[in-house]
């Protein structure tokens, strides 16, 4: 057969094979391609298009050799080049696809897609600033080139130039207004500047164009939960899993929502199932974490708080939350290492130090809650509630003054908290400020203070172990409180809450209720304070007024106050003891 007749036979073969292209019979394109080779060894044209169609079929390294054989017969054929450099992108081997777009510029100025296909190889490489300055040629060469545009907005993104991105995408939409690509990357870059509506209505177009997107579903999804709509958004991610999506990301949001609905099991399901489509996805094990500590499961919380660590033991979240878990079953030891171990991966976080304090005072270490208090008000200084608690903690080293100066502080910063109000008062008592401790603690029956375990509590081996309180409505003793005993009677009316002594862990006993006495100790009923006795061994040993001992002082008191007989003050002495008894 003559070479004119081979040639024939070869473009026939050619011909036919971009038709079966254009048909997606891809196979059969391949094979009438290579025939056309068969026909002309030297066919350049066949070897770029069996070149294309391979890439199709994702035979990359055949696709090459094909662009290879391309240029071996011709190495000024940009477009052998240029196919060869996208195919090499795809292969990773950005430095030959780079190799291969130079040539192609270099053959052809002009050429607009080697300039867009060299800055998308740069993007992939992390050279954001190479990518955009080559998108930039591309779009000037071009100004419709929608795909440069688009590429252009990635590479904006990356560089967090969310609104120079969201000028690039609406551009490329402009060009084309059914990309449902352009509409959810725009979403995206909205969502970046917390334009959680306009986000919402890019998302909600992409799934007007494209009602299978579920990438647009889940995109919604995060928006409305940024928006606080749950419910929506569960929807959302209910919509892509319809669609048979098993995506991690998209289970582990729609379990996040469930958090915030307060749906702790749901939330646990989703993250498991998170956890299963990718058992190293660190944010499902502290989310799951987190949702079984509300279901008070903290062992099943430590372990998954455990597992996050292990994943990415740099994260002081995870240490800080299996602190908490720990706190919650009263490991406060290992809790305290937890805390420790949050502070040297954020040091700059004044709840690690504010916790790591709390766990501190439960294993009695005071001096070192205070440390970690001072650290947190460094870090946090408009906190009440880290002065409350260096106060209290103060209280239990006996240092009155130096909580004092501390609930202060927390009432400038908060002047609607009780319990530093009461606090305040108790620590002044302790100073022998009596009148100014009444005030605090009648101001902080004002602001509606109920007993709760921001209250002092006076560590002391000789504490007393009974109250004994009357609740007759005359005039009453000021009581003061040192060390857990009476320091002095004062003489006026002082009403104040059950849960003062109880804070200093004493019983009280209401004669008005002496048929229930134990009612009395969850009571939080105000009552007028007359006649205290403390009993040690049954042998009252506070100090007393003026060198008397206390029955004479009370006695004397009372005789003189209430013009009592002595048979009435022995009749009542009698009734009060038999009540305490």
């Amino acid at each position: 057969m003559s070479s004119a007749k081979r040639r024939q036979k070869a473009d026939e073969y050619y011909i036919r094979g971009l038709k079966k292209c254009s048909l997606k019979d891809d196979n059969g394109a391949i094979a009438d391609f290579t025939k056309a080779i068969a026909f002309d060894s030297g066919y350049i044209d066949a070897y770029c298009k069996r070149g294309d169609v391979k890439s199709i079929l994702k035979d990359f390294r055949g696709a090459i050799v094909d662009y290879d054989k391309a240029i071996e017969f011709d190495n000024t054929n940009e477009i052998s080049y240029y196919s060869r450099g996208i195919t090499r992108v795809t292969l990773k081997d950005f430095r030959g696809a780079i190799a291969d777009f130079d040539r192609v510029i270099e053959l052809n100025p002009e050429f607009a897609g080697a300039y867009c296909y060299r800055g998308m190889t740069k993007d992939y490489n992390q050279d954001q600033t190479g990518a955009i300055a080559d998108y930039n040629i591309a779009i000037e060469i071009d100004h419709e080139y929608k795909f440069a545009y688009l590429s252009r907005g990635n590479a904006k993104t990356t560089l967090k130039d969310y609104r120079g991105a969201i000028v690039d995408y609406s551009k490329a939409i402009e060009l084309n207004n059914e990309d449902v690509f352009a509409y959810n990357a725009r979403g995206t870059a909205k969502d970046n500047l917390q334009d959680f509506l306009g986000a919402i209505a890019d998302y909600t177009s992409a799934i007007e164009l494209c009602p299978e997107n579920v990438e647009a579903y889940c995109n919604r999804g995060s928006a409305k939960i940024a928006l606080k709509d749950y419910h929506s958004a569960i929807a959302d991610f209910n919509k892509a899993f319809e669609f048979n999506f098993d995506d991690s990301s998209a289970y582990y949001n729609r379990g996040l929502a469930k958090v915030f609905l307060q749906d702790f099991n749901g939330a646990v399901a989703d993250y498991s199932k998170a956890i299963e489509l990718e058992p190293e996805h660190f944010n499902a094990y502290c989310g799951r974490g987190s949702a079984k500590c509300s279901l008070h499961d903290n062992i099943g919380a430590i372990v998954d708080f455990t597992e996050a660590i292990e994943l990415n033991p740099e994260f002081a979240g995870a240490y800080f939350n299996r602190g908490l878990a720990k706190q919650a079953i009263h490991d406060y030891k290992s809790a305290s290492i937890d805390f420790s171990k949050a502070i040297v991966f954020d040091p700059e976080s004044a709840d690690g130090y504010l916790n790591r304090g709390d766990a501190k005072i439960c294993l009695q270490d005071f001096k070192g809650a205070i440390a970690d208090y001072s650290k947190a008000i460094v870090l946090n200084p408009k906190s009440a509630n880290i002065y409350l608690k260096r106060g209290l903690a103060k209280c239990n080293l006996q240092d009155f003054r130096g909580a004092t100066t501390d609930f202060s502080e927390a009432i400038v910063l908060d002047p609607g908290d009780s319990k530093s109000y009461y606090n305040r008062g108790l620590a002044k008592i302790n100073l022998g400020q009596k009148m100014e401790g009444s005030s605090d603690l009648n101001k902080a029956v004002e602001l509606g203070y109920s007993d709760d375990n921001e209250t002092i509590k006076i560590s002391n081996e000789s504490k007393p172990e009974k109250i004994l309180v009357s609740n007759d409505n005359s005039d009453g003793f000021h009581r003061a409180m040192t060390n857990g005993y009476l320091e002095e009677y004062l003489d006026g009316f002082f009403t104040c809450e059950i849960g003062i002594a109880k804070s200093m862990g004493l019983r009280i006993i209401n004669p008005k209720m002496k048929s229930d006495k134990e009612k009395v100790k969850e009571s939080n009923t105000f009552m007028s304070w007359v006649c205290v006795y403390y009993h040690f061994d049954n042998e009252c040993s506070h100090p007393n007024i003026g060198g008397i001992k206390c029955q004479g002082a009370c006695k004397e008191w009372i005789l003189k106050k209430e013009h009592k007989s002595d048979e009435e003050y022995k009749r009542e002495d009698k009734f009060w003891r038999q009540i305490v008894k």
